[in-house]
């Protein structure tokens, strides 16, 4: 459990982390902007949500509904399309004591994040997909009908999936076959919470990759793998290839480097090295990661060519400060694997 006076320390004095990643890939410089405002907007939202007492949850799905808002971002309105040109997205969120929620497959509500929340909570389950999860969200309220929401598809999306679909495999395509076109979006959103009780939260938001097949599931979903959260080590959210991720349970693997007493940022650093050893055969296993211990220190490591972030946090009784930016990575993976 979290130190006594810690969690009195942050109470009292309105101590609290946000961190958000609006995803990482090639990302076209056109969108770099638009991201950058993105994630600054959920951070605040995030912030202000505990800010005003309410939970690491409750910060967690304020900030990544904001996500899921921005079209310009691959998650809820402006999700990448499947192979059949339809929007199937997928989330979770986790909460400090291991309660966890996630949908996938869903095709009828803006808000994934939130019915995710709601299999959590209203649910003996961690995990409801396609035709019983769009069930789902039409009786927590969520969504009108079972049908697929039209909103969810942009012109963005249709130019995007037109691009790909000359290519039979769209996971080689975006991750391996070296004349493919540049994809100009990101794959995955996400926010890690560490609130002003001391307590943390993380999830997780995606639409998937471009001409995905019809059903696929990435990482962002799966407990440990598209984040992970426990009150007694810290909160990861991951983003990048998401079979890589799911094969290496990337957010659990950087936390449990953490609880071995590795500082946060070389934790993040080092499971992602190691992915890209197991999984980065022709340019995959590539990805980011955010992260925050239960200390309040935090991080967020890429290997990716860009990654989309943004961070609002107060300390003690000082100001709450907001920084946003869309990165270039300077991680030299190959540096920082762990001796054996």
């Amino acid at each position: 459990a979290l130190d006594g006076v810690w969690l009195k320390r942050f109470n009292s004095r309105m101590s609290y982390r946000v961190i958000v990643h609006g995803g990482a890939w090639s990302i076209d410089p056109d969108l770099h902007a638009r991201n950058t405002a993105a994630c600054e907007a959920a951070a605040r939202a995030g912030a202000a949500a505990v800010a005003a007492g309410g939970t690491a949850l409750d910060g967690v799905e304020a900030a990544i509904r904001s996500l899921e808002d921005d079209d310009s971002l691959d998650a809820g309105r402006g999700s990448w399309l499947n192979d059949q040109g339809e929007a199937e997205l997928d989330a979770m969120i986790m909460d400090g004591t291991l309660r966890a929620g996630g949908v996938a497959a869903v095709t009828n509500t803006e808000h994934p994040i939130s019915l995710a929340r709601k299999v959590m909570e209203n649910t003996e389950h961690v995990l409801l997909v396609g035709a019983g999860a769009n069930k789902f969200a039409v009786e927590q309220g969520l969504a009108e009908s079972q049908e697929p929401l039209a909103d969810l598809v942009t012109d963005a999306a249709r130019s995007e999936f037109e691009r790909y679909a000359k290519y039979k495999n769209c996971v080689d395509s975006i991750f391996r076959v070296a004349d493919a076109p540049q994809n100009q979006g990101h794959d995955t959103v996400g926010c890690v919470v560490l609130d002003t009780y001391g307590k943390l939260a993380a999830g997780t938001s995606t639409g998937g990759i471009t001409g995905k097949k019809a059903g696929r599931v990435g990482d962002s979903p799966l407990i440990g793998s598209g984040a992970y959260c426990d009150d007694e080590v810290g909160a990861a959210s991951s983003t990048g290839h998401g079979e890589a991720i799911a094969k290496t349970t990337l957010c659990r693997h950087a936390l449990w480097l953490v609880e071995q007493g590795m500082p946060v940022d070389k934790a993040g650093q080092a499971a992602l090295a190691h992915m890209q050893k197991r999984c980065g055969d022709n340019g995959g296993g590539t990805g980011g990661l955010i992260l925050i211990d239960n200390k309040g220190n935090t991080a967020r490591v890429f290997t990716t060519q860009f990654m989309a972030w943004a961070t609002c946090c107060k300390n003690a009784d000082g100001p709450e400060t907001t920084r946003a930016e869309v990165s270039p990575s300077t991680m030299p993976v190959e540096l920082v694997m762990p001796s054996a």
